[in-house]
Formats: C-alpha cells, structure tokens, sequence
C-alpha cells in the first residue's frame, strides 16, 4: 500500500436519474460511468454490450490491401519470409502469432528476435544483412520498424521487399517500405487506433484469411493476441476490449501447447483467468525471457508441437522470471537510494543513470518508482561508458512519449507511447535531457497535477452489496482504458484487525460506519499493523470483490490504501 493524494470523480445526481430513467442499467454501475465522464446512452450501451464480437474491416487500414498481396505473392512462389520482431510479450507473441498462422498455410517461414542486451530495440543493418544472407526475400516486422529508415533502405536496395507492421507513434515521415501497417498512420483511416502489435498482427491474418476463404482460422490465436495486448498496456477499450474478452474465454480450450503449459506452471486456474490473470501470471515470464536476454525461450515455448519440449521451455522460462525477480529487487533498492541522496524526486520527472542497472529490468524498476512517488520515471543503463538506453514509465495524466519528442535532438533513438517509452543517448547528454524533460512536463498544459491517484467514486458502505459487486462484471474485462474501478469510503471505524498468510503479512480488516459493518483485506500490509488502531476513524480506498468461503458470499474491499480521516489533511499537507 502507498500513501498518496486522492481525487474522486463527482456524480451529477440529476444527470444519475436522467439516464437511470431511461435504461435498466445498475445505478452503481451508471454512477462508476458517469464519474468517468460518460454521460451519452449510446456511449455507455457501447461500453457495456457494444465490444462483444467487434471487429472492424482489417482492410480499412492503410496499406493492408497491398501488404496482403505481397504476403499472398510470397506465399505462392515460395519465397522465404522472415517475421521480424521484438523482445517483449507483445513482440513474442506478435512473431509467433505471425509464424504459426504462415507455416499453417505452408508458408516457407523463419524469425528473428533481436537480442535485448547487445542489439537493442529494432532492426540493425548486421541484423538485416544476416537475415538476407540467408536467403529471405520477404521480411515482415512486427511490433517494431516505423523508425527504421536506413535499415529499410538497405532491404530495398539489397532487393528483398519489406512490410512494417508496428503500432508505435509515428513520426512526420515513416519507413519507404513497401507497405506499412500502423494505425497511428496520419493517413490511415482505421477506426481504432490502440491496437498493440499483436493487435495489428491479428488484422493482418484475418486480411489474409479473407482473401484466401480461410474462414476465421485467425480466431485460433486469439489468446495468444490477448496476452500481448494485457502486456503491452494498450486501451483495453472497444475492438481490443473484444480481443481481451475473447482470448480470456479461449484460454479453456487453447490449442497452444506452450502456453496451456505455462498457465498451469504460473499455479492459474484456466477456468477463473481474467485479464488480470495474464497481466501478473503469464506476461510477466514470457517478458522475462527478453529482460534477461533469451527471448528465444519464450518464442520457443509459444511455438513448441510436443509437450516434452514445452515442458523442458516452460521450466527455463520460470527459471529466467525468478532471476529476474533477483535483479529487479536489486536495481530497485539501488534506485530509490540514488533518488533519496541525490533528491531525484524533487522534479516533475524522475531520471538516474547508473552503470550497475540492467537493462532488462529498467522497464518495471521504472515502473514501480513512477507509482512509488507519482510521477514518471526514467531509469539509464549506462553501457561502455559511452551510450545510455532506458526505459520510462508515465503516470495518469502525463503522455511521455509528448514529453520525449520535445527532447529528440538530444536523443538518439526514442519511441514508445502515453505511458511507456524507450531511448537511448550519449552520456554526455544525460544532464540537458533531464533538464529538458522536465521542462517538457512542467510546461504540459494537459498535463494533471503530480502526486495524484483517482478514484472513481465516493462509497457509501451501503451500498457494497453482493449485487452490485457482481454486476461490476459488466465492466470487464479491465486494463489500461478501462481501469478496475477504485472507490473510496470515509469515517471508516476498525472494529479489528488479524494478520493472514504467511508470517503474517497480510491484514483482515472489519470497518463499522454507523449500522453497516464491513470487511476488507491489505496485502503485504504486515508493517503497517500497529499503526491501524481500533476504534479509530479512516478513509478506505479500495476494489471490491465477493469472496466466497463455505459456499458463503460476502463482499469484500481490497485496500489500496489507508489513512485516519481526522489527520487526513494534516498528512496530505506533507506530502
């Protein structure tokens, strides 16, 4: 739990019985809507029943007509194609995705993942020289190549054609390849535009099916696309909050070995996966394999035909998430003491750099130190003393991609979007970038005041029943764009408390507030137990579930965070 300033969304109470007046939806599911801002009918009919089984022409994106033809040209001459792609989960399964569906159609198929601690981000002129030299005549990149001019260049001038898939921002000009697929395209008329790569890979072979009558083969890796999609924290709203619902009810009865097996390693029961199931048990390993430099693991594992070999992949890749765990921790500590003694949080933006960090870990140390102090983060492995690359984390309300290319004369490669971003630079300029940085988001108009955290709705305890935490359901499945929502209940008296788990880390919580009684649980709470006093009044910021024990119901907080409602002001003050 942290502590940090709230902001609660304010309900028009006329505008509530407007709309409850004409529609049978859950006025506690309305309230959550409108505190978000969404007030039409169709909007929220939309949200709530509008994404099933939606899917958008692949064919309205630009380029897709003439990819599908090169694609389809290859296919039936025989040409080698190599899919190239990216370290990540959403790259992985955007190269497997990809690499599956064209061997199935008997394409002549290879792949190449770049290795994340020797080559980086992207494509590379040695890489792309290999790749020829093997004998492709069609490379096709995924998640990756909007920024790959030069390397573009040399694939023509070689005389090998190139399709870029990627749904990363573009810049004013993109790649002279000889097709490209993105729909953040200024020209590209795709009606959604939050697409992950996978995401984009998936539209691609559901363009090919339709010129080949293939059906909907393409729903096959549905579950695959999902998880790239959770990982990569794209808006799970609209067509991908389809994808995401489809690809949860598909895990059941996956056909992919890897990944069947790896869901059972990750202790997930398949039949109660959520979204939030594939963002903390599946995504995390397969980025693992890429953070710790053998993605090959994880493509493997996603494309393995026997389970001996998933079996033996499986274990590596767990192997690789536990090291992971180890470096992460380590470069975590050393971070935050690097931010305490050179009072890096004084800033609007968080920037260190140390030779001693991993890269392959920047992403989530970043991460973690964004949601710690509430405001973006940018960590810097320094390599050879010479050359930085790091990543960034943003916060709600901060778009770092913006803030970055507002810095781009200084940096030597950068990309990413809103909320998470990639670069490198010469160390030599690592102090006028994060002066400028800061600039950037000082200077933000949109940007939304620092130290704050959202909650949707002040709660009443009333109003936690099983009903309503059961139709909260409607709302999902949850991700980035479409928050599990968070509220926040005050004068919340603790009538007691237990520790739970082990060693007792965690804490049951029961609240009184006049003739209500509740009950919450605080994870990984255990250091904050003695200052929770009985009989004292607090604000409670929390998601709901229902737990079910002995076949009873009840519905249940999960605290995120907790504070006296008579210091509450006083401590903010602080802050």
């Amino acid at each position: 739990m942290v502590r940090s300033n709230w902001v609660c969304g304010k309900i028009d109470e006329a505008k509530l019985k407007e709309i409850s007046a004409r529609t049978d939806v859950n006025p506690f599911i309305l309230k959550i809507l409108l505190s978000r801002g969404i007030e039409d009918i169709q909007e929220i009919n939309k949200i709530l029943y509008g994404w099933k089984d939606l899917e958008y022409d692949p064919f309205l994106m630009r380029d897709m007509e003439k990819a599908v033809g090169i694609i389809t040209s290859a296919l039936d001459a025989g040409k080698k194609i190599t899919v190239y792609g990216d370290y990540d989960c959403d790259g992985i399964t955007s190269t497997a995705v990809l690499v599956k569906f064209l061997r199935s159609v008997n394409g002549n198929v290879d792949y190449y993942i770049p290795d994340r601690l020797t080559e980086g981000y992207g494509m590379s002129f040695e890489s792309v020289q290999s790749i020829l030299n093997s004998g492709t005549e069609l490379i096709i990149t995924v998640d990756c190549g909007i920024r790959s001019f030069e390397e573009t260049e040399l694939i023509k001038k070689l005389g090998a054609d190139i399709i870029v898939t990627d749904h990363h921002q573009c810049g004013d000009t993109i790649p002279a390849a000889d097709a490209v697929i993105n729909p953040h395209r200024p020209d590209c008329g795709y009606p959604f535009k939050m697409l992950s790569g996978v995401g984009v890979v998936y539209k691609l072979i559901q363009a090919i099916c339709s010129v080949r009558n293939l059906g909907k083969v393409y729903k096959k890796y549905v579950d695959l696309v999902s998880l790239g999609t959770i990982a990569d924290v794209v808006s799970i709203t609209d067509e991908n909050k389809s994808i995401v619902s489809d690809g949860v009810e598909h895990i059941n009865s996956t056909e992919n070995i890897g990944l069947d097996i790896l869901v059972k390693l990750s202790g997930i029961n398949k039949y109660k996966i959520t979204a939030q199931s594939f963002a903390f048990g599946l995504s995390p390993r397969i980025n693992s394999a890429g953070r710790m430099g053998n993605a090959e693991i994880a493509l493997q594992l996603i494309l393995a035909e026997d389970k001996d070999t998933a079996k033996e992949l499986a274990f590596l890749l767990d192997a690789s998430n536990k090291q992971r765990q180890i470096v992460e921790n380590r470069d975590l500590e050393s971070a935050e003491s690097m931010i305490e003694k050179e009072k890096k949080a004084e800033g609007p933006v968080i920037v260190i750099a140390s030779e001693n960090f991993h890269q392959g870990v920047a992403g989530i140390v970043a991460a973690k130190i964004a949601e710690k102090y509430g405001k973006p983060c940018v960590l810097l492995s320094v390599e050879n003393k010479t050359m930085a690359r790091g990543s960034a984390r943003s916060v709600y309300g901060i778009n770092i991609f913006e803030a970055l290319k507002k810095c781009g004369d200084i940096l030597e490669e950068y990309g990413g979007h809103e909320l998470a971003a990639g670069m490198s630079l010469d160390i030599s300029k690592i102090e006028a970038f994060e002066s400028r940085l800061n600039d950037a988001v000082k200077n933000d108009e949109k940007a939304f005041p620092q130290f704050v955290r959202k909650a949707d709705l002040i709660l009443q305890p009333e109003e936690i029943t099983e009903k309503n935490v059961f139709d909260l359901e409607k709302l999902e499945p949850y991700g980035y764009g479409n928050e599990m929502p968070v509220f926040m209940s005050e004068n919340m008296t603790v009538e007691s408390l237990k520790p739970m788990g082990e060693d007792g880390r965690h804490l049951k919580i029961f609240f009184r507030n006049g003739g209500v009684k509740t009950e919450g649980i605080a994870f990984n709470a255990k250091e904050r137990a003695e200052e929770i006093l009985c009989g004292e009044k607090y604000s409670v910021v929390y998601n709901l579930e229902n737990n079910v024990w002995n076949g009873r119901v009840t519905p249940q907080m999960k605290i995120i965070d907790i504070f006296r409602t008579d210091l509450e002001n006083a401590d903010r003050s602080k802050e």
